[in-house]
Formats: C-alpha cells, sequence, structure tokens
C-alpha cells in the first residue's frame, strides 16, 4: 500500500479502534468477523471480548 492509501485508510482505523463492537456489520450471526466499508475502503475485522484489541483480517482501500 502506497502513502496515499495509508492516509485514506488510517482513519477509518480509528473509527473500528473507537468502536470496535459497533462498527461496521457482523458478516454472520455466529462469527465475530465485522465488514466495515466506507468510502472506498473495505476492513473485515475481528473485535477481542473486552473490546481492547482489534484484529485486522483483511483491508482493502480503492485507488483515487
Amino acid at each position: 500500500m502506497d502513502d496515499a492509501a495509508l492516509a485514506r485508510l488510517d482513519p477509518h482505523l480509528t473509527t473500528i479502534a473507537l468502536s470496535p463492537k459497533t462498527a461496521g456489520i457482523q458478516m454472520r450471526p455466529d462469527s465475530p468477523v465485522r465488514d466495515y466499508a466506507k468510502d472506498g475502503v473495505r476492513i473485515a475485522f475481528v473485535p477481542t471480548i473486552l473490546g481492547t484489541i482489534v484484529l485486522v483480517a483483511y483491508a482493502e482501500v480503492d485507488p483515487q
């Protein structure tokens, strides 16, 4: 990822870090994986039970 894509990704990671249990949508009822998509950025992540750690499984930034 180049610097421009990282700059676009960063505010979305901050959103997820601040509200990991409500950011995005749960992919399946029996899965902890959440899918966040906004402004050409898509992130699949798993928040921990306490919400103190977020494991990012996938990040995609559309080119502008």
